[in-house]
């Protein structure tokens, strides 16, 4: 699964999309009233209905650096035991 946002033309869109084949095909999207990142709640509201349809299968979410946050990381690990996973791109932190 691939959590991703796009903006297209004045569309703020939120999406979560299933990875086919070098491919990335939409499960569940929602638009956003506004510009900009999205929240955690706009995030729970896209990723719960596709945890709902895919239950019982193995899932393996990424996503980019705009859906790092710890609470997102925290909400998700619950599901760990319904064979929820997720791996987030993080920031670079400078060593020095």
């Amino acid at each position: 699964m691939i959590l991703d946002r796009t903006q297209w033309q004045n569309t703020n869109i939120l999406m979560i999309s299933l990875a086919w084949k070098k491919r990335a095909i939409p499960l569940y999207w929602k638009i956003l009233t506004h510009k900009g990142a999205s929240h955690l709640t706009e995030q729970k509201a896209v990723i719960r209905p596709v945890i709902r349809l895919l239950k019982g299968q193995k899932i393996m979410m990424t996503a980019d650096r705009e859906f790092h946050s710890i609470f997102l990381s925290h909400w998700l690990k619950k599901y760990h035991k319904l064979d929820v996973y997720f791996v987030f791109r993080q920031k670079k932190i400078d060593d020095d």
